[in-house]
Parts: structure tokens; C-alpha cells; sequence
């Protein structure tokens, strides 16, 4: 461009800076509510139920959320009921809790019942059921420590100094319906029921009706604000209660018609309410401005609040009504803004503030934008770039924007466009960046060098003039006055009074692609690079360090920008990074081995932080401390004052401790039993913004005196010897500090008696003992060895002794076997021989029947039929009993057998001598035994026999035959549900000829168990059962 043309330019933006000509149209956009929070919800998944009646805050920071399912205690992580649930059989639904002086907890039931939580017990406030099963609806507490509980159905409550006063419709109240408690700063107590407000002071009511100026007599809630004012909720609006006048709150929206269900106040003085039928409202503390709160990203209902309240960290929080959980409106560190707040698109590329506070915003598709006084301008396509992306923004210092596309450089006004360079004027140049300098010279960067406009005049930088590449990319100006050019393979290139020196890879920088570059406070330039990481340039020294993946940080560095408190944010590929400058110290000292960066990949709208990069200027900051950052979803906007704002920092508590597996009551210390194998300590510390960036710290001093570093919330050891041990357990807060407030907690773990002082000394007595016993066996070793020849005779004598009383017990052992086996066959022989005669008699009664019975009598037929049922008794009792004798003489001879083909042949033998029974079979198929045929088929028969026989009576008998492994050892079992037996008789269960059920009920010898168990004990298994009378029985057995 030569001087004329540059000169007719000037006189064109002097003409455009009068012209009162605009050429475009506003789109300004107010912040909503919604805008100012962003919101987080926990429902059924999370362990939060449906319908949330009340929340409240312990003053060590815990949530208390009352719900459907009792208490539940929230840390921000994790959701804990509090009460037992034994305690909550009777009803569930908590209705209120109040927080009392001495930190314990009162949670009101729907039940009316009242429970005082303390040191994790919970217990019965009042067990004489004062309220009648009446919801407790609401709880409070005056100065005095006296406690107001009201009922709905039974009035309110007063207990102090272990008296109890009931206050109902009898007595005063309008109703005994009390739907609301709030305390007076003049002592009064102040109660909504259903027929009015009533005033309790001294014993005194008074109350308060539509006739006093209350728009409603139904009292929904209640709220005594830090002004002194009493705000009352009501089906038709919310009112006020003043200076001993009542007047409606109308405001804007807010009218008379609203259902008022909750009310609370913020830490700023503001006042929330929530309408069943207009959602949230916000009015400011001069009751000037009224803010309503609709849709909301993450909110599920604005209209279903049923509880609310503020925590001592400014959020908000919702309870609702129907399935739709707990809600949290926090104001966020990163709020983004985007098309729904005005914005031409959410692809956002440079950020230009001004020093008045302006902020100047470029999109990918040729929007511009401008954010001025909590308004968004959208321009459209009032420059003429079309759709093309815009590169780069700047002023100059009469205060017009340049904008930089890819064909265009574009001088705006904030009204009209007075100039428009083509990309043929600057030597088809594209437009990279615009940085004004200390001087007023204005410096634009682009793919073909660098033009400055200074004084009226232009010139340029080129390779001629010493860069080391004319693809510009950034600017910035140290203290000294030097301009930092940034360039895609060149590296730096410091500009100093016409000189240009080169800084590059060869001078240490870690890549050549400058993407972005500040100079802090101190002094300290910081450049980001493509693939380098992060460098800091130290001018005094000499020195640049290079910062990458390795160190803790990202290798492409696409923003910078330090904050008010001494930290540095940084535009990466994961997201915005934030970490103290002091960190790099430090790095540089080897104090830390690496850097530990707060990463915010998440926005306020629940996307992915993806900045935009290539651009100058890629980020700025404004005068209130604000952070902007480009992103493809919309401007990122941090507010670093709300990171510094977490000063407190959460206090520690200790949820449990665990030995051995057994929880400990809580206390303030704890003296462990001996043996400590392992010891677990859980704990936490309540915070509601970003509780993941929590740190903890811990160790067990006489122990381990090393810190320990969790990633959890919980502290393990093992094997503590005993002795005296304190453990030390601190938090940092979401910035990464440590907080110096060591929670401790003494621990003793007591010594097994042989540890102890006391054994100590009675070993030293007794060594004393063994002493003194050595010196008297000195004195009497001589007088003793005399008597050693004799002991030696004497003990000769006495092992002969022995042998010989040796032979005589196995010579009376032999004899013993042989008796045994002499008595085997003995009883064998008596039963074989008694076998014939039993049967001569059967055939003679069976004859004497066939032939004589119409010669006898009744009495004689009822004679000769019990002899012929005892002689077939009998008969079948020989038969048991030789087959006892043989199992115990016969040898077993193992083979593989299918116990289920066994079972099943058994119950076909059964079904086919009782065809009438219909019994349910299940037999598990193909289990595989070693054991002899014959004696396991004798041990089915009789077990099979056993349940077909004693489910006769069942209704719907059913016999089941199965495997199962116990112990790592195969147990067969047979089960039936018959009549089963009393365990009380067990011990006779295996006995011969004892037997658990009488002749009368069922038939039988009383050897076939006998029978059963000789013969699993000869394959070297057992038997055992499990039965209940009138549920069935259960034999096991393993082989």
C-alpha cells in the first residue's frame, strides 16, 4: 500500500467515526437465570429415591437429604442412610430434620416418629408416642435449645428442660395441622398451619389470617431471612411479614396465583421460592428484581420442587417430588456461552478484549460478535466475510477493530465498516494476527510476512529484514518494549529498535511452531508450541525450559493466560489446564518429579472442552479477572475468583473404622483389641464444588511415618504389633493446597498378655526360680548320684514290666477278634436257624386259616391273623438281621457305578408294587461312584423305601436324588417331603431296632438305617440327615 492510499484511509475512518449510521441490526441477549448456574442431579441410580421432603446441612459440611427411604448423609461423592433400618420398619418418609446446637440430628417421620442421630447411633427422641402417629412436618430449635416439633394432626410441640408442652387447636391453635416452623430473632417461634400464621412467645399464641393482610390461611412454608423479615408461602402467593405489617409479595411474574412450596436464602441475600405451576424464582434483597428460573440443561423439572435450600458454599439445592431426585445449582468456574445466548455460532476462533472490558468474538463460519455489559451483539454478515472463518482481531489505537480472514482485513468501527483491505492490496497475503504495540504501531501477521502501520505510514518484515519465516502466527510485547513474533517453522523472533534476533530449536526452544506466547507478572515469557509442550523463556538467565507430556502437562499448548492469583491456564487437546507458577519451580529444583495440573475437560453444559487453536488472539483476559478461551461449543469463560473463593477448606471427618472386618463405635480415640491383622479407616471431607479434586494425605505415626497418598478415601493397614499409634489424616482443597489441619486420632492396640509388663516380670521370677533350683541341684547332685544305680535297676525293671504287659494286651487282642468273629457267625447261625421254624409256623397259620377259620370265633380270627402278622414280622426281621451279619462279613469290592441309573431302576421297582401312588421323581442324571454294587443298591433300597414309605401321607409326595459339593468333597443326598422327624432323636436315628415313628404309623424293623450306615462306613464315608416334622426329610452320605 503506498503512503496516498494509506492517507485517503485515515480520512475515511475520521468521515465513518461521524457518521451516526449503524447499517446492522442488534440481537442482544440478556443472561438468563439458568445462565449464572449450572446444574448437576442424582436420582434413583446414584442412590438418591424419589420424593425429597427436606434438606439440611451438619456444621462439618454433610448433606442431609430427607426422603422416601429415611436419612440420607452426603459428602459430595457418596450418598450414606444414616438411620438403621430397624429403626425405619414402621415408616420410611422423612419429613423434616433440623441440625441442633450439640451437631446431633432430628429426623421427623411420617409416622410420628422422632430420631435423634449422634456419633452414628440413632436413637428414639421420645418413645412415648406423644404424636400419636401424626408426619412430623417440621422441626426447629430456639437459643434456648428448646425444640419445636410440628405435627400434622396432633399440633406443636415444645420440649425443654425435660418437660413437654402440646400446643393444638384446644389450646390455641387454629389447627392441629402445623405444615412449617421458623424461630424470630426476638425469641417468638412462628408456626404455618392450615387455618393461619400463629405466633408462640411466653406461652402465648396469636395468629394471623387472611384477615391481617395474609393472602391464603393454608401456611405451605415458611423462611425468618437475615433482614429480620418473616416470608411465608401460601396456595395463593408469597407474602411478608414486616415490622409487625403484612403486605403480598407481587412482583413481575410473581403474583398471588402461585402455589409457594419452598423457600430459602442465598449467601448473597437473595430469596428463592419455587411455584408448583411457574417453576423457581429469584428475588433480589431489595426485592427490586425478580429472576425466574425455567428450562435448564440437567434440570428435570422446574415446577416439581418440593424442598430447597442453601449450603455454606452458595449452592442451591432442589428436592423434587415424583422420581426426579436431588438437584444442585452451583455457579460454575467455566460457564459457556453459545447460540442460545446469542452468539452467530458456536465455532469460536479469536477473542479481542478491550481495556474497558469488551469483549470481541470470531467465529469459524464469518460471524462477529461483541460481549458488552452481560449482552451479547450479534453482527451477521455486517463485514462482508461471508462464511469464511475469521482469523485474527485487533485495534488500533483510535480504537477501530481489524479483522483478518482468509481473503480480507476488515477495519470496523463498532458501527460500520470503514475500510476493507483485499488480499491483493497486501500482496495476496491471509490474515493471521493483529497486535497493536506499546507505541501504537500495529503490526499484522500474515502468510506472506508482516505489515506495520505506524504514524500514517506502512512497512514491512520479510526474510530480507531477518525473520526466520513469514508464516506469522502470534505477537505479544515483553516489559522491555521487545515484539515477540511467533511463526509456524521459524520459531521466535524478538524484534528490538530494527534488530531481529532468532530464537529457534537451535537456542533450545523444544519445537519451531509458535502457537501462543505470554510474558507473566514476573517477568517470565511463556510459549506454547505444536509438539514442544510448553517453554519458558527465562531473558535474565538465559535459560528455556521445556514443559511436555512427560513433565504432567500436554505437548500442543494452543492458549496461555495467568490469572489474578498466580496461576497459569492453558488451552490442550484434553481440555483447559490450571497449575501455580510455582510448580515450575519446583520442577526446575527437582522438588517434584512432575507437574500436577488441575484438567477442566468438562463444560458447564455437560461437553467436552475442545478448544480451537491457530488464532490470535487464541484467549484473553478481562479487567473483572474472567478468563475467555475459544471453544467449538462456544466461548469457555473461567472465573478464577471462584477457585480462590474455596478458602475454607472441608473439614476432615472419620466415617469409620473397621478391625478385623468389625466396625468400631466412633469416639475420639480408640483402644484396639490385641491381634490387629487389619485396620481400615474411611474418611472424607464435605465439599459440593468439584469434590474429585479433593486430595488426601494420611499415615499411621509409630507405624509408617511416611505419608501416604490415596487415591480412595480410605486408610488400610495390617499386622500392627501393639503399643501406642496416632493417625494423621489431612485434605488439600480443589486447588491442589494442603490445608496444615492434621486431623489426629490416638490408637492403642493393646498387647497379648505374654506382651505385657506383668509377663515380663514373671519370667524374670521364674528365671530367678530356674536359678535358684540350679544351685540346689548343685547342692544335691552328689547325695543324688548315689541314688542313680538303683533308678537305673528300678527302670530296667519297669520297661520289662511293660513289655511284658505289652504281650499280654495283644495276645488279649487277638482273643477279643477272634470272639468277635465267633459272634459273627454265632448270630449269623441263630438267625439262619431260626429262619425255618418262622416259616414252619407261617405255613401252619396260613393252613389253620385256610381250613379252620369258619370254626372260630371273632376273638379267634383276630388271635390267629396277629399271629400270622408277627410270625411275617418276624420273618422279615431274621431276614434284616442276616443281612446285617452278612454286610459286616463281607469284603467290599469297588467298581464304577451310575448311582442314577441305580435310583431310577429302585423307584420303577416301587411305582410298579404301588401302581395307585403318584410321586414326583427327580433324579439328577449320570453321577459316577466307586463303590460294591450290591451293598450300595442295599443302601439305596432301604434310604428309597424309607421316602416312598413316609410320603404315603403327603399330599403332593415328591422324592429328589442329587449331588452337591461341600468342603471340595462330593455329597450325595435322597430328600423327600414326608413326615419327617424331630431332630431332638437324632442320636437313636442309626440304632438297631430303634425306631422314630410307632408300627401304627408306619411298618418296619428298625435295621435298615443300621444297615445303611455299616455299609457306607465300610466304603469309608458318612451318613447324616437334616429333617423337620411334617416338612420332609434329607439323608446325605458320602462314599
Amino acid at each position: 500500500m503506498s503512503n496516498k492510499v494509506f492517507i485517503s484511509f485515515i480520512l475515511i475512518l475520521l468521515f465513518a467515526s461521524l457518521s451516526d449510521k449503524t447499517g446492522f441490526t442488534q440481537n442482544c441477549v440478556t443472561q438468563p437465570l439458568s445462565s449464572q448456574y449450572q446444574c448437576q442431579t442424582w436420582g434413583t441410580n446414584d442412590g438418591v429415591y424419589a420424593n425429597i421432603y427436606s434438606i439440611n446441612q451438619t456444621y462439618d459440611g454433610f448433606l442431609l437429604v430427607g426422603c422416601d427411604q429415611g436419612i440420607l448423609s452426603f459428602d459430595g461423592i457418596n450418598f450414606i442412610s444414616l438411620v438403621e433400618s430397624s429403626l425405619l420398619e414402621n415408616g420410611k418418609e422423612c419429613y423434616s430434620i433440623c441440625v441442633l446446637q450439640d451437631s446431633s440430628v432430628l429426623c421427623g417421620l411420617n409416622n410420628g416418629t422422632l430420631l435423634r442421630y449422634r456419633e452414628g447411633l440413632s436413637t428414639l427422641f421420645d418413645s412415648t408416642n406423644s404424636f400419636h402417629k401424626s408426619s412430623i412436618s417440621s422441626i426447629a430449635e430456639d437459643p434456648d435449645g428448646g425444640i419445636w416439633v410440628g405435627t400434622e394432626g396432633s399440633g406443636l410441640f415444645h420440649y425443654f428442660g425435660g418437660t413437654r408442652v402440646q400446643y393444638n387447636a384446644s389450646n390455641g391453635l387454629p389447627s392441629d395441622f402445623v405444615t412449617s416452623l421458623a424461630y424470630g430473632q426476638q425469641g417468638e417461634i412462628w408456626a404455618g398451619t392450615q387455618e393461619g400464621l400463629c405466633k408462640v412467645m411466653d406461652g402465648k399464641i396469636s395468629v394471623l389470617t387472611k384477615n391481617d393482610g395474609l393472602s391464603h390461611n393454608f401456611i405451605l412454608s415458611l423462611l425468618h431471612d437475615s433482614q429480620s423479615r418473616l416470608w411465608i408461602g401460601t396456595p395463593g402467593g408469597l407474602n411478608i411479614f414486616e415490622n409487625n405489617t403484612m403486605r403480598r409479595v407481587e412482583i413481575g411474574a410473581l403474583t398471588s396465583e402461585e402455589n409457594i412450596r419452598a423457600i430459602t436464602e442465598d449467601a448473597e441475600g437473595n430469596i428463592w421460592v419455587t411455584s408448583f405451576s411457574k417453576g423457581i424464582y429469584r428475588i433480589s434483597p431489595s426485592l427490586d428484581k425478580l429472576e425466574r428460573l425455567e428450562e435448564m440443561n440437567g434440570l428435570p423439572s422446574s415446577t416439581l420442587v418440593y424442598s430447597m435450600f442453601c449450603d455454606n458454599e452458595s449452592n442451591i439445592w432442589l428436592g423434587f417430588s415424583g422420581n426426579f431426585g436431588l438437584s444442585q445449582l452451583q455457579k460454575p468456574i467455566i460457564k459457556t456461552y453459545t447460540q442460545q445466548d446469542g452468539l452467530s455460532g458456536n465455532n469460536i476462533l479469536p477473542l479481542y478484549a478491550t481495556q474497558e472490558g469488551t469483549v470481541w468474538i470470531g467465529t469459524a463460519i464469518g460471524g462477529f460478535n461483541k460481549y458488552s455489559q452481560c449482552q451479547f451483539t450479534n453482527f451477521g454478515d455486517l463485514l462482508g466475510l461471508g462464511t469464511n472463518p475469521v482469523y485474527t482481531i485487533g485495534e488500533d489505537s483510535d480504537h477501530n477493530l481489524w479483522i483478518g480472514s482468509e481473503e480480507k482485513l476488515v477495519v470496523f468501527n463498532g458501527k460500520t465498516v470503514v475500510k476493507t483491505f483485499q488480499d491483493m492490496e497486501l500482496n495476496n497475503s491471509s490474515f493471521h494476527a493483529v497486535f497493536r504495540t506499546r507505541d501504537g504501531s500495529l503490526w499484522i501477521g500474515t502468510n506472506n510476512g508482516i505489515y506495520i502501520f505506524k504514524d500514517g505510514e506502512m512497512s514491512t518484515l520479510t526474510k530480507e529484514n531477518g525473520l526466520s519465516d513469514v508464516q506469522i502466527f502470534c505477537f505479544t510485547e515483553d516489559s522491555e518494549g521487545n515484539i515477540w513474533i511467533g511463526t509456524q517453522n521459524g520459531g521466535i523472533n524478538i524484534y528490538h529498535n530494527g534488530v531481529i534476533e532468532q530464537l529457534t530449536v537451535n537456542e533450545g526452544l523444544s519445537d519451531d511452531m509458535i502457537l501462543c506466547m505470554v510474558e507473566d507478572s514476573e517477568g517470565i515469557m511463556w510459549v506454547g508450541t505444536a509438539s514442544g509442550g510448553l517453554n519458558l523463556v527465562d531473558r535474565s538467565s538465559g535459560h528455556i525450559y521445556a514443559y511436555g507430556k512427560e513433565s504432567g502437562l500436554d505437548n500442543t499448548i494452543y492458549q496461555i493466560l495467568e490469572d489474578n492469583y498466580g496461576y497459569l491456564w492453558m488451552g490442550v487437546d484434553r481440555g483447559i489446564l490450571s497449575i501455580e507458577r510455582d510448580q515450575f519451580r519446583k520442577k526446575m529444583t527437582d522438588s517434584i518429579s512432575t507437574l500436577d495440573p488441575k484438567v477442566f475437560n468438562t463444560s458447564d453444559i455437560d461437553q467436552p472442552l475442545s478448544v480451537s487453536g491457530g488464532i490470535f488472539p487464541s484467549a484473553c483476559k478481562l479487567p473483572d479477572g474472567t478468563l475467555w478461551f475459544p471453544t467449538s461449543q462456544g466461548v469457555a469463560v473461567i472465573h478464577p475468583d471462584r477457585m480462590q473463593a474455596e478458602v475454607d477448606f472441608p473439614q476432615m471427618v472419620i466415617q469409620e473404622v473397621i478391625v478385623n472386618h468389625n466396625l468400631q463405635p466412633l469416639g475420639p480415640d480408640y483402644k484396639l483389641p490385641p491381634g490387629v491383622i487389619h485396620l481400615e479407616i474411611k474418611f472424607t471431607a464435605p465439599t459440593f464444588i468439584s469434590p474429585n479434586l479433593i486430595q488426601f494425605r494420611y499415615k499411621l505415626v509409630g507405624y509408617d511415618d511416611d505419608w501416604v497418598y490415596p487415591k480412595g478415601r480410605s486408610a488400610y493397614f495390617t499386622k500392627i504389633p501393639h503399643g501406642n499409634y496416632e493417625f494423621e489424616v489431612e485434605a488439600t482443597n480443589r486447588l491442589g493446597q494442603w490445608s496444615g489441619k492434621i486431623t489426629k486420632v490416638p490408637i492403642t492396640v493393646k498387647p497379648f498378655f505374654y506382651q505385657t509388663v506383668w509377663f515380663l516380670i514373671i519370667c524374670i521370677f521364674i528365671g530367678l526360680l530356674l536359678v535358684y533350683s540350679v544351685v540346689r541341684y548343685r547342692i544335691r547332685y552328689f547325695r543324688e548320684k548315689e541314688l542313680e544305680i538303683l533308678v537305673d535297676k528300678r527302670t530296667a525293671e519297669l520297661q520289662e514290666l511293660n513289655r511284658e504287659l505289652d504281650r499280654r494286651v495283644l495276645d488279649r487282642t487277638a482273643e477279643l477278634a477272634a470272639a468277635n468273629q465267633e459272634l459273627e457267625a454265632f448270630t449269623y447261625s441263630v438267625s439262619h436257624d431260626l429262619r425255618a421254624p418262622v416259616r414252619r409256623i407261617e405255613g401252619l397259620v396260613e393252613a389253620l386259616i385256610e381250613d379252620s377259620a369258619s370254626q372260630l370265633d371273632e376273638l379267634g380270627k383276630d388271635l390267629l391273623g396277629k399271629v400270622a402278622d408277627s410270625s411275617v414280622e418276624m420273618g422279615e426281621l431274621i431276614e434284616e438281621f442276616l443281612k446285617l451279619a452278612r454286610i459286616a462279613r463281607q469284603e467290599i469290592d469297588k467298581t464304577e457305578l451310575n448311582l442314577s441309573h441305580q435310583v431310577k431302576e429302585i423307584i420303577e421297582e416301587l411305582a410298579e408294587a404301588d401302581p395307585e401312588r403318584k410321586v414326583s421323581i427327580k433324579i439328577e442324571p449320570n453321577i459316577l461312584v466307586n463303590g460294591d454294587p450290591r451293598l450300595i443298591r442295599i443302601t439305596l433300597q432301604n434310604l428309597l423305601n424309607n421316602a416312598w414309605k413316609y410320603t404315603g401321607k403327603s399330599i403332593k409326595p415328591e422324592i429328589i436324588f442329587g449331588c452337591q459339593e461341600q468342603d471340595g468333597q462330593k455329597v450325595y443326598f435322597i430328600q423327600d417331603n414326608g413326615v419327617g422327624f424331630d431332630m431332638g432323636h437324632y442320636d437313636k436315628l442309626f440304632t438297631p431296632f430303634l425306631r422314630l415313628h410307632s408300627d401304627d404309623q408306619f411298618t418296619g424293623t428298625g435295621i435298615g438305617l443300621a444297615t445303611v450306615k455299616r455299609i457306607i462306613i465300610k466304603h469309608g464315608g458318612k451318613i447324616w440327615a437334616q429333617a423337620e416334622p411334617g416338612k420332609g426329610s434329607t439323608f446325605f452320605f458320602t462314599l
